[in-house]
């Protein structure tokens, strides 16, 4: 019966240790906060001059900014935006490395010129994603889109590019961590196991009956 129980333990080990390729969108800060724990949000709105070059690469914690031409901070003075925000000042678009196991990201997002259809590239340990997200004009005081992404279990986030037409910027960066919890093929394992046990062990005692 030992044999047994340990042969169900290991299978369910391995089948809960397999880690499957996903990432999901989020569309609120609410329902993002819900999921886990929040380790970082970068913002830039202690950048008080009207714009401001703080270099390429450009790291805060755990994130790195690399920018298709020039990192830029501003909008809140130039362009009667209610928030600064990071964008390439060439509109070549904006790569956040990201360093550590997070499988949670976010951010807020705005237009400096036109509202726009922006892509966000996702990349994790396990694969590549692509999503689209109309994002709004953020000058003149227009409100900020909300964008999230959570990974699957196992998998976490090495990079975000942000890509947009309409010259996209974003504050409020957000990494985190989602805790792991059984999925439902884990527990039918699981079952599976205790049912070879019992199994074991009604053979067992019919036999000494």
């Amino acid at each position: 019966m030992k044999k047994l129980f340990a042969i169900a333990l290991f299978s369910l080990a391995g089948f809960a240790g397999q880690a499957q390729a996903d990432v999901v969108s989020i569309d609120t800060q609410s329902s993002f906060s819900a999921l886990g724990s929040i380790s970082q949000n970068t913002n830039f709105d202690a950048y008080v001059d009207e714009w401001t070059y703080p270099g390429s690469p450009f790291t805060v914690g755990s994130l790195t900014f690399v920018e298709g031409g020039q990192n830029l901070i501003g909008g809140l003075l130039g362009y009667s935006m209610s928030r600064n925000l990071l964008t390439d000042n060439y509109i070549r678009g904006t790569t956040v490395n990201i360093s550590g196991n997070y499988n949670l990201f976010a951010l807020n997002a705005g237009n400096f010129s036109h509202a726009s259809n922006t892509s966000f590239n996702v990349t994790t340990n396990l694969g590549s994603y692509s999503f689209d997200q109309n994002i709004g004009l953020a000058a003149n005081g227009g409100a900020l889109t909300f964008v999230g992404f959570k990974a699957s279990q196992g998998e976490f986030f090495t990079s975000v590019r942000v890509y947009g037409s309409g010259a996209t910027g974003f504050t409020d960066v957000q990494i985190g961590s989602v805790a792991a919890v059984p999925e439902p093929e884990t527990y039918a394992m699981l079952f599976a196991g205790l049912g070879l046990i019992g199994a074991a062990v009604r053979r067992r005692n019919a036999k000494q009956a």
